[in-house]
């Protein structure tokens, strides 16, 4: 898994792709900040890793990622969709944490902020990117 995860394609929207699962998720939840919090969360209390996507009713799903494998269960659907991948929490969390860097400036301004409030982001972001690596990534 050498691709970027994640990457913002445009005002809003970001990318995600795994292999050959991919779809467009949207800002109408604060990805940066909730995906990060959510793999502080896993490794602090060494629980499964989770986050849900929103895709504006194109077909939000479940990311979840254990010591072994990645999983994306696809919702409002007929019936639900499973797709399994190996790769490990370890794994996801480098290449989510790899996306936001590469792009700090675009995943900063995410919801339009500007000015103090673009600067206090970033910080905000770096600061949950600094205490996940303390928790040896």
């Amino acid at each position: 898994m050498q691709t970027l995860i994640l990457k913002i394609f445009d005002s809003g929207w970001a990318k995600f792709k795994i292999d050959d699962y991919e779809k467009a998720v949207s800002y109408l939840t604060d990805i940066p900040i909730e995906i990060l919090e959510n793999i502080l969360i896993a490794k602090e209390h060494k629980v499964d890793f989770t986050y849900n996507f929103e895709t504006e009713g194109k077909g939000d799903f479940k990311l979840i990622a254990d010591n072994y494998r990645t999983y994306i269960i696809e919702e409002g659907m007929p019936q639900c969709q499973l797709d399994t991948f190996d790769i490990s929490f370890e794994e996801l969390s480098k290449n989510i944490i790899e996306s936001i860097k590469a792009d700090i400036k675009g995943w900063s301004s995410w919801d339009g902020m500007d000015g103090d409030d673009f600067a206090n982001r970033e910080r905000q972001i770096l600061d949950l990117i600094e205490q996940i690596e303390r928790k040896a990534l």
